[in-house]
């Protein structure tokens, strides 16, 4: 899966273009403030060139950093009122509820509202700009400082960057938001928590994950989406009380599950991100190859964040996979025009492999008389007596058979880049079955009765066939 195109804003670019906007002919006040965009780009020329051309010490680090967000940034983004949010940058328990002000304000149209997007456009790059610069300032104490008393300054931009109706601004907002939050888990902040705002940030993303297909063209939903899970995930680490980015700690692993979701408070918002927005996005991206494959590369992340606790989901998420790389009028069939799908795909079967070995296990289903219970408990196939290793290998078969029969029909036009290619995805099929068979000795037993049925699967089991 490709990385999304980069949103960071150099010195260069960012001067030439500030520096545009300080010699332009506007001269019309942004509104509620006695000065002119022109006005705010001379004084934020001045200021980037100030804080590129300094020492590294921290507190003029900060003070900079300081004065361009409250007497640049801050004029722009004041306009639109955030009832979500207090002056001092706290959640609002008690926002105006006068009907006037709802949603479906007049002014929210207003191009007079948003000066940061009309008058001033260049003051998105600078705010880009601003938050990459924190990291000058070392770890710890000094950033942490800084971040705090930054915090009212820098909230109410993210957020109305993320509230915008322009798709382009709210990438935007989320990768800001990213880079936002990766500051505060960087120094083990709980700012978030103590504001309360990790709910207001949380509510003002939800709604973007249903910018999908149709109503939302494939190109944009990709855009959109590629930067909406980064943002979402980092926003739900940087508000846990453990900042870390994965689960896979020994001492964890030794606790009870209640005791171990108790101190992995990340455990509950993730999983909801993974059954409310993820899984139910896939339908919608059935005949948008390079839409799945984003879709399946964030599978991949959640699967590998919760660990084992992706068991309890294994009948949602072993099915669509299997469909996906079964499936031979539908993305399957496609596999030359956009491999990265298929590999996609299997990257998260074989993350579920791993996450999950425990409980592909084929006896783990009938270990006692209570079976029924059992199954129900973590997710069986209800009675088969087969497991999830089961549901790994039909999946396997499925995609080596499909893949085959697509490769062959194009071989006879002749071979090159289209036989390495089969040859990388047969590979990676055996991997996961070597994988698989190392969690359930036990399925080799049933590659008999496979290799009769068709004797090419021989090569993808590892078994000799004569």
């Amino acid at each position: 899966m490709a990385a999304p195109p980069s949103l960071d804003v150099s010195y260069d670019s960012l001067l030439k273009e500030v520096g545009s906007a300080s010699s332009s002919s506007s001269v019309s006040n942004v509104k509620g403030t006695q000065v002119s965009p022109r006005t705010l780009a001379s004084e934020a020329f001045r200021l980037i060139q100030t804080l590129q051309n300094q020492d590294e010490d921290p507190s003029h680090l900060s003070e900079c950093l300081f004065r361009i967000l409250s007497t640049v940034l801050k004029p722009l983004f004041k306009t639109l009122k955030q009832s979500s949010i207090t002056a001092s940058g706290r959640k609002n328990y008690y926002p105006d509820s006068d009907l006037t002000t709802g949603r479906f304000d007049t002014s929210l149209f207003d191009e007079s509202s948003k000066p940061w997007r009309y008058a001033a456009p260049w003051s998105i790059d600078l705010l880009t700009w601003v938050l990459s610069q924190y990291h000058r300032l070392p770890c710890l104490a000094p950033r942490l400082n800084t971040l705090n008393s930054h915090f009212p300054l820098l909230v109410p931009p993210i957020l109305s960057l993320i509230d915008d109706d322009n798709l382009h601004n709210k990438t935007r907002g989320f990768h800001l938001l990213t880079t936002f939050t990766s500051l505060l888990s960087s120094c083990s902040s709980d700012l978030l928590l103590r504001t309360g705002l990790h709910s207001v940030f949380l509510d003002a993303l939800r709604p973007n994950f249903t910018h999908l297909p149709t109503l939302t063209s494939e190109k944009d939903s990709i855009m959109l989406l590629s930067h909406l899970y980064p943002a979402y995930r980092s926003l739900i680490l940087a508000s846990s009380s453990n900042t870390k980015p994965t689960i896979h700690t020994p001492n964890s692993s030794l606790l009870p599950p209640s005791k171990a979701h108790k101190t992995q408070t990340h455990l509950a918002p993730l999983t909801t991100l993974l059954t409310t927005h993820l899984l139910p996005s896939f339908p919608y991206a059935h005949d948008h190859p390079h839409l799945t494959a984003l879709l399946l590369h964030h599978l991949r992340t959640l699967i590998l964040d919760l660990h084992i606790y992706t068991a309890p989901h294994l009948p949602h998420i072993l099915p669509l996979l299997r469909q996906i790389l079964t499936n031979p009028f539908g993305v399957a069939a496609a596999a030359a025009a956009a491999p990265h799908t298929l590999h996609a795909a299997l990257d998260c079967l074989e993350a579920v492999v791993g996450a999950c070995g425990v409980r592909v296990r084929l006896d783990y289903y009938h270990d006692d008389d209570d079976d029924d219970e059992q199954e129900e408990k973590v997710g069986g196939r209800g009675g088969e007596g087969t497991g999830w290793a089961a549901e790994i290998l039909r999946a396997c078969v499925g995609c080596w058979m499909v893949v085959t029969d697509e490769y062959e029909g194009q071989a006879r036009g002749g071979k090159g880049q289209e036989e390495e290619e089969e040859q990388r995805l047969k590979r990676r099929l055996r991997e996961i079955v070597q994988l698989t068979e190392k969690c359930a000795p036990e399925l080799k037993e049933h590659y008999g009765r496979l290799i009769e049925a068709d004797g090419g699967l021989a090569e993808l089991l590892g078994v000799k066939h004569t």
